[in-house]
């Protein structure tokens, strides 16, 4: 599972010829998780969720429960077209005694094709109490995206990640599809919606196996959780 991973993010996390349109996201940004775009980048290691992620895990948490800032620079980091920016918040609204209040900002994310969707559809289907009625009504429309306005096409690529509105509404599809059919009563549900001939096309479209990074991701975080003595049934925190 961790070799998959590493294969997908560990290449495309360091693939990019222009670190400072990287950069222009992760520098600018001041608040309590300034460290984790400053340092190593620690951030990186919640790509892939591996042992490694456990630090910067539980400087999350900390932030979590210390400081009061944290809601509002959330708030703040998912309104950014950087995903690097978004993985940080969503994992902050994983572990946020509030994170009902956060998940309409985290679909906002995904809604405008967040190159990390499979991390925060993850998120989501754990935090959002009404997570199958939003997903499927996503599903159903082809999960239409609306992605940041960056003129230029490499910064776009750097920021924002790879993939045109088609690719990324496949990799926001297949995300959901995995995770409400993983969901007990809906997996007929979601094998029958996932062969109507316009979503079926669109899904043979998704570059990235989204569906997998989706599983392999949930398994990676309640592993990581767990060593953390956080099962996600416990949380928040």
């Amino acid at each position: 599972m961790f070799a998959f991973l590493h294969r997908f993010f560990g290449s495309r996390s360091t693939a990019s010829p222009v670190d400072s349109a990287a950069a222009r996201t992760t520098e600018a940004y001041q608040g309590p998780f300034e460290p984790l775009f400053r340092q190593a980048p620690d951030y990186l290691t919640l790509l892939g969720l591996g042992p490694e992620a456990r630090p910067t895990l539980q400087f999350i948490i900390d932030v979590v429960r210390e400081n009061p800032r944290y809601r509002q620079t959330v708030l703040e980091l998912l309104a950014d077209p950087g995903w690097r920016l978004h993985l940080v918040a969503a994992m902050a609204v994983l572990f946020s005694r509030d994170r009902t209040d956060l998940c309409p900002a985290l679909w906002e994310a995904m809604d405008r094709g967040s190159w990390v969707a499979p991390q925060l559809g993850v998120v989501l289907s754990i935090c959002d109490p009404h997570f199958v009625a939003h997903a499927k009504q996503r599903i159903v429309s082809g999960c239409p995206v609306a992605p940041a306005n960056i003129p230029s096409e490499l910064e776009r690529h750097v920021i924002a990640g790879s993939g045109g509105p088609s690719q990324r509404s496949a990799r926001n599809l297949a995300t959901l599809l995995h995770l409400v059919h993983a969901i007990p009563g809906e997996s007929e549900w979601a094998d029958a919606t996932s062969q109507a001939p316009d979503l079926h096309q669109l899904l043979r479209t998704d570059p990235d196996q989204c569906d997998r990074l989706a599983a392999c991701w949930t398994a990676a975080l309640r592993d990581r959780l767990a060593e953390l003595g956080l099962p996600v049934e416990g949380l928040p925190v």
